[in-house]
């Protein structure tokens, strides 16, 4: 059985059947962007070695493999000279077969996509869910990102955050009251608000300093 890895070394502009260029590329991709691989490729497996198979007999020069330098002789190039050509089968003949092989091919395809989004499906339902954040803990981060409005030209003042703190907190405990919630569940919030103030202030003062300084 051919594997994966073989399948992705075919050079793909070496295959004379654009319908099994496409095909082959459109399984690539799937498999790049499947998350259950193994699943892919246990289900995909019979696939993957016809569609080898099929470029290995009608375009073997798309195969590519690792062969050492061959030290051919005058005496066998000279054999091979004689030796007449192999009689090819015309690239009509050729997409002819294939697009009657890809279409007995493409209700089994389409059934093992049909598994596959199954089997996806399935695992994103098992998958444990994201608690679903509090109330109270949004009401926290939205009141917390509005100290990044601060304009540039107030960034370095202290005193800015200090009022932006006082503004926060009473519409926190306003908020928190009007909406009939728990003001112990609500005490994370109103600390999260001063210690990022504090933060803010102690970074303006500082930054204050050094342009003293200079």
């Amino acid at each position: 059985m051919a594997t994966i890895e073989q399948l992705q070394a075919i050079a793909i502009d070496k295959v004379g059947s654009e319908a099994l260029a496409s095909e082959i590329t459109k399984l690539l991709t799937q498999y790049n962007e499947e998350e259950d691989k193994d699943f892919f490729l246990s289900t995909n497996a019979s696939f993957i070695d016809k569609f080898h198979q099929m470029v290995s007999q009608k375009f073997p020069e798309a195969i590519v493999t690792k062969q050492p330098p061959e030290k051919a002789s005058s005496t066998k190039k000279g054999k091979e000279g004689k030796a007449g050509k192999k009689t090819n089968p015309s690239k009509t003949d050729e997409d002819t077969s294939i697009l009657e092989v890809l279409k007995e091919m493409e209700p089994q395809l389409e059934q093992c996509r049909k598994v596959i989004r199954e089997h996806n499906r399935k695992k994103r339902e098992a998958a444990p869910k994201k608690p679903k954040k509090s109330r109270y803990t949004l009401l926290k981060e939205r009141l917390l990102a509005l100290y990044t409005l601060v304009p540039d030209a107030l960034k370095k003042d202290a005193d800015t955050y200090r009022k932006t703190e006082k503004i926060l907190l009473s519409t926190h405990r306003q908020l928190v009251t009007a909406w009939g919630m728990s003001k112990v569940k609500a005490a994370p919030g109103e600390e999260a608000i001063k210690d990022k103030s504090d933060v803010l202030e102690e970074k303006a003062k500082a930054s204050k300093q050094d342009n003293k300084k200079h």
